[in-house]
C-alpha cells in the first residue's frame, strides 16, 4: 500500500487516526433517539458500518486516490467490507453509498479485524469517555468534526417505508411536536444558537412568511391564502392537492398559522 490510515470503529463512534494530513481529526456520531428501543439497535454489524461511512463522508477528498486499511473488532463487518456484499437488506443500504463514495474518489479498502482489547480509543468515544479518549489520543483536536449533511440525508433514508408524516419513529408511529422540539432545542444547544431565534415554526414553509417578509400586509396575504385555496378547491386534486392516497391532509395557512 502506499500508505495505510487506521480507522477504528465502536458503536456510535469513529476514530480516525491516519497520516500527517489528518492527525489528530475525529468524529463522533450519536444513534437517532427515535431507534431506542427497536431491533435496529441489536443490528451491531449494520453500527460498526456507519462510522466508517462516516468516514468517507467527511474524509473522501482528502483521502483521493488513497489504500485504506479499516480496522474494527467486528469479524463479520470485515468479512462484508472485503467482499463489498451483504444478505442484509439494512447492512447493503450503507455498504452501496460506501462502496459508490470510495469509487467517486478512487479510495481502495480493505479491512482487517482487531483484538477488541486493542481498540480501546474507539471504545472511549463510544462510551462518551471523552477525559479518557484524549488521554489515549493526545493528538486528537479539541472538538470533533461535523457531521455533514449528505451523512445525515443517508441516515434519514433509513426511515420506516410507510405514509403520513416525514418524521417517524422505525415502528411507523409520528413523532409528536413535543418530541420534535425537545431535539430541535438540544441541536439549538450544541450549535450555540438562540432558542429564542427558532421554534417548531421554523420548520414551516409556505408564501405567507415570504410575503410577510416582503412587506405585505395582513389583509392581503389572508386574500391571498384565501384565494388559493378557493383555487385547489376547484380543481380534480382538491385542497389536498391529490395526496389524499398516501394519507396527506394540507392545511392552508395564513400569517400567524391563520386556518382556513
Amino acid at each position: 500500500m502506499t500508505f495505510c490510515n487506521y480507522i477504528h470503529t465502536a458503536p456510535a463512534t469513529l476514530n480516525l487516526v491516519v497520516d500527517l494530513t489528518l492527525t489528530g481529526k475525529w468524529a463522533q456520531f450519536k444513534w437517532p433517539d427515535s431507534w431506542v428501543g427497536l431491533h435496529i439497535l441489536q443490528d451491531i454489524t449494520f453500527l460498526e458500518l456507519i462510522p466508517i461511512l462516516l468516514a468517507l463522508c467527511i474524509w473522501a477528498p482528502l483521502l483521493k486516490n488513497s489504500k485504506i486499511l479499516f480496522r474494527t473488532d467486528n469479524i463479520a463487518l470485515v468479512d462484508i467490507l472485503n467482499k463489498r456484499t451483504s444478505k442484509s437488506k439494512r447492512v447493503m443500504s450503507i455498504i452501496r453509498p460506501f462502496v459508490l463514495r470510495s469509487m467517486n474518489y478512487n479510495i481502495q479498502f480493505k479491512a482487517k479485524h482487531i483484538v477488541g482489547a486493542k481498540n480501546n480509543i474507539a471504545d472511549a468515544l463510544s462510551r462518551f469517555q471523552l477525559e479518557k479518549f484524549k488521554r489515549l489520543a493526545p493528538l486528537a483536536e479539541d472538538t470533533p468534526e461535523i457531521i455533514p449533511q449528505e451523512f445525515i440525508d443517508l441516515i434519514s433514508k433509513l426511515r420506516p417505508n410507510v405514509a403520513g408524516q416525514l418524521f417517524c419513529h422505525f415502528d411507523g408511529t409520528p413523532v409528536t411536536r413535543y418530541q420534535f422540539s425537545g431535539v430541535l432545542k438540544k441541536s439549538l444547544n450544541v450549535l450555540g444558537l438562540s432558542q429564542g431565534k427558532y421554534s417548531s415554526h421554523s420548520f414551516r414553509i409556505g408564501a405567507a412568511t415570504s410575503a410577510a417578509m416582503n412587506g405585505l400586509s395582513d389583509s392581503e396575504i389572508q386574500a391571498m391564502v384565501k384565494n388559493a385555496f378557493v383555487q385547489a378547491r376547484r380543481r380534480p386534486g382538491g385542497i389536498n392537492l391529490g395526496l389524499d392516497h398516501i394519507g396527506v391532509r394540507l392545511w392552508w395557512l395564513g400569517k400567524s398559522g391563520m386556518r382556513l
